[in-house]
Order: structure tokens, then C-alpha cells, then sequence
């Protein structure tokens, strides 16, 4: 997308410095149209980003019951089973006692398998809320490129002069150049 954008801008600017001109109003015409083209676009990322943003809250609720549940019920069926298994040993073997160890080993592996279900559940959870936050970062970060592209066509329909526009084009350049670096240095991070 910035690549296009940049990749368009620059041939627009570049036809209009080797032109006349006539050539001159129709770039500026043309950087009009695609100046509301580009806000159409940035009111579209706008809606979807509001709608992810409503969706994941809803979801993100439902996530929580549904795993705060899962940790309860989980772990108490974990416990059942653990408890009929201790219960099984010892009804098969009438003559031996019940040791105090067994049943603090028992207590042991109970809690332990409760700790591993909860852990794995909230490393499930917050996966997805860090998934979430990813694409969300994309969008805005793609509706604030669309913002850039926006307000430099802005400046190409409206400029008279050649001269400001080669130096906004190499200032825009830059601009671009450094908004497309960050998205690389914030995802090596």
C-alpha cells in the first residue's frame, strides 16, 4: 500500500514537472480525485478499526467467561479424576492404609495440574489479546499512511509553483521513507 502510494505520487509529481502547463492542471485534477479517493479509504479503515474494536470487546468478554470457566470446571473434573484414580488404588488393595504421604503427593499433583490448566488458558488469552493488538496497530498504522498520502495530494492540487513542488516531493519522500522504516524497527523489536 505505501509502496503504491508512493510509487503514484511520484509519478504524478514527476509528470508534472516534465510537462506544460495544461499537464499541470490535469495532475492537480487528478491529484483531487485521488485525494477523496484516499479519504473514502480512510474513513473505511476508520469504520473497520472502530468495528474491530467493538467486536474483540465482546469477544474479549466472552473469552474471559468462557476461560475463567474453563479453569474452574477444568480443574475440578482434573481433581475428580485424580481423586477416583487415589480411590481406586486404594480400594483394590483393602489390607494397605492410607499414607499421609500418597495423599499429600495426591494433593501435590492436583494443584500442580489446576496451575498448568490456569497457565495455559491465560497464555491462550492474552496470545489473542496480543494478536488483536497487532492487527489493530496494522490498521491504524495503515489509515495513518492513507492520512500522509491524503494530505501530500492535498498539496500537489494545490501548489502553483514547480520549485515548491520538488521540495515537498523530496520532503514527502523522506517522510514516507521514514514512516516506511518504522513498522520494520517496531517489528524487530
Amino acid at each position: 500500500m505505501r509502496k503504491l502510494n508512493f510509487l503514484l505520487l511520484l509519478c504524478t509529481t514527476a509528470s508534472c514537472m516534465l510537462s506544460g502547463c495544461a499537464q499541470r492542471a490535469a495532475v492537480r485534477e487528478s491529484a483531487r480525485t485521488l485525494q477523496h479517493s484516499m479519504m473514502l479509504y480512510e474513513q473505511r479503515l476508520d469504520g473497520l478499526i472502530t468495528s474491530q474494536q467493538t467486536y474483540y470487546q465482546a469477544r474479549s468478554s466472552e473469552y474471559r467467561k468462557a476461560h475463567s470457566l474453563l479453569i474452574k470446571e477444568g480443574g475440578q473434573q482434573k481433581v475428580i479424576q485424580q481423586a477416583a484414580q487415589l480411590a481406586d488404588r486404594f480400594s483394590s488393595n483393602p489390607g494397605s492404609n492410607v499414607s499421609i504421604p500418597e495423599l499429600i503427593s495426591f494433593l501435590h499433583e492436583s494443584d500442580q495440574s489446576e496451575y498448568e490448566l490456569q497457565t495455559r488458558i491465560r497464555k491462550d488469552l492474552a496470545d489473542k489479546e496480543s494478536e488483536f493488538q497487532s492487527s489493530l496497530r496494522n490498521l491504524e498504522r495503515d489509515r495513518d499512511t492513507a492520512t500522509l498520502v491524503r494530505q501530500n495530494l492535498g498539496r500537489i492540487g494545490r501548489k502553483q509553483n514547480l520549485k515548491d513542488e520538488v521540495l515537498h516531493l523530496k520532503d514527502y519522500a523522506k517522510d514516507v521513507h521514514a514512516n516506511m522504516e518504522k513498522p520494520k524497527t517496531q517489528d524487530n523489536k
